[in-house]
């Protein structure tokens, strides 16, 4: 089931309003009810697998607890290390069996020249959604389990709402045992009409609407349309689409991100924020502390700081770096394009490391604020580094991103661009004002959380309640208005639904 879409509008209010009046006792089995109807939505075969998953998980962990609490870490292990082979095992049959042939067959022909054995043979698999963010919500938890940060649950209800809790069941944020559980377990003990908390809640629901089907959804025209054809378009367009796609893919995952957390806040549950403005990052490093900081943190804490870290030697440090962002790129798609993608952005990562020293040598000034000129440079940089990285990640092919590249430096038409106007061959004046208005706002809101700390919601908060009314109802007629509704603009599912 789709944010972006009737059902859920229908099945939220619903699902909202029943859990409300509920007693006490009931509302954990409704909210998992609830959950297990939105995922069944989409395919209802495949609650088979998250079910399985929860016990396996939810088994494993007792086993570990109750060989912690007799001092036998060897059974401990090896119940963590079955129970990740059997989840990860899954992971690597729906994401990666067909990429795993595909790799085993260009060995066999180039290598062995024998012909491919497996292309053909292997029947495609359809990918469920959200296996990779409940598969590793889901460890995490066991990890914790074992390492002694948390107890097991022994409520088998809690811990599978844990695993399923709808709103950030398919698309993240990946949330934390030490952090969600202690709030499900105390679900019917808080105030469940609070007037701030749940207008919070619909303010932030209401800015991930307003990300998606306005700002990502329209950008998706220009950017579907240069890379799906792009040997039809100069280099003008293609830099179009390649910034296009930055703030589509931002906007379309945040967006996602901020309606699962607005839609938890009106239930009484705080999930983390996974984007904290990253296009405003002076550097890699920064930007990956800001961007998907749900899964950024997971993999930092469950394996780049297990391989050691940075508490190593510099080449140490440069290895566990690259494997981890190698990891990241294979974990966002079974193709080669995504593993560049990562190892570019460990790459960099490296290299940020490397001139760390430069920098503060010869930024010193800026490095305190005192040069904002200079700041704003690294941020622009920057945001064109990270949008060089996006045309791996979206280009159909390892390939077609290298020609991509190539074209863009080689087929200059820039003048052209401005004097003939060749957008128009992809978008409408009246749709790329639209949709450059919208980007404004998302600009301006995003400086007010750069610069003031806060959050749209908590911002909005401190102010009075004619101006949260009027921005609330501008946003939404801005949605309904030039929303999935506006001309050649059609409803997209999230980008992240197939991760």
């Amino acid at each position: 089931m789709l944010f972006n879409s009737g059902k859920f509008l229908i099945f939220f209010p619903i699902a909202v309003t029943v859990y409300f009046i509920l007693p006490k006792k009931l509302k954990k089995i409704w909210l998992l009810a609830c959950s297990y109807c939105f995922y069944m939505a989409w395919n209802p075969a495949y609650i088979l697998l998250l079910i399985a998953s929860t016990l396996v998980t939810y088994f494993s962990a007792m086993s570990i607890d109750k060989y912690r609490s007799r001092d036998d870490k060897k059974a401990g292990k090896n119940v963590l290390v079955l129970c990740s082979v059997i989840n990860i095992g899954l992971l690597i049959y729906f994401k990666y069996t067909g990429f795993i042939a595909y790799l085993t067959d260009r060995f066999i022909t180039g290598v062995l020249h024998y012909h491919p054995v497996l292309t053909g043979i292997i029947p495609d698999i359809v990918l469920p959604v959200g296996i990779s963010f409940y598969t590793f919500q889901a460890l995490g938890y066991t990890i914790d389990v074992y390492r002694g940060n948390i107890d097991a649950e022994h409520s088998i209800i809690d811990y599978a709402l844990f695993v399923s809790f709808f709103p950030q069941l398919v698309a993240g944020p990946i949330e934390r045992s030490g952090s969600l559980l202690p709030q499900i377990r105390d679900i019917g003990n808080k105030k469940i009409l609070d007037y701030d908390r749940i207008m919070n809640g619909l303010i932030l629901m209401v800015w991930g609407f307003f990300m998606k089907v306005v700002i990502a959804d329209r950008l998706s025209i220009i950017v579907d349309a240069v890379f799906d054809d792009q040997f039809s378009y100069g280099a003008s367009l293609r830099i179009l689409a390649a910034v296009a796609f930055s703030l589509q893919i931002y906007c379309d995952f945040a967006g996602y991100s901020t309606i699962a957390i607005g839609a938890a806040r009106i239930m009484g549950i705080t999930l983390m924020e996974n984007f904290n403005t990253p296009y405003f990052s002076g550097n890699i490093r920064e930007f990956w502390s800001r961007w998907h900081i749900s899964l950024s943190t997971w993999f930092r804490d469950y394996l780049y700081f297990p391989m050691g870290g940075s508490r190593c030697s510099a080449i140490r440090n440069s290895f566990n770096l690259m494997v981890t962002f190698l990891v990241s790129g294979l974990w966002h798609g079974a193709a080669a394009k995504y593993v560049i993608w990562g190892g570019l952005n460990g790459g960099l990562q490296i290299l940020s490391r490397t001139l760390k020293p430069i920098r503060a040598r010869l930024f010193k000034e800026s490095q305190t604020g005192g040069n904002p000129l200079l700041k704003f440079a690294g941020i622009i940089f920057n945001f064109a580094v990270v949008t060089l990285t996006w045309v791996f990640f979206r280009a159909n092919s390892l390939r077609l991103a290298v020609e991509y590249i190539v074209h863009t430096v080689t087929r200059p038409d820039y003048m052209q661009f401005f004097k003939e106007h060749t957008y128009r061959s992809i978008i409408s004046d009246r749709d790329l004002i639209i949709t450059a208005a919208a980007v404004f706002i998302l600009f301006i809101a995003s400086l007010i959380r750069y610069k003031k700390g806060v959050t749209l919601d908590l911002w909005l908060a401190s102010k009075t309640y004619p101006i949260r009314a009027a921005v609330i109802m501008f946003l939404l007629f801005y949605i309904i208005i030039f929303g999935q509704y506006g001309e050649d603009v059609y409803s997209k599912p999230f980008v992240y639904f197939q991760f």
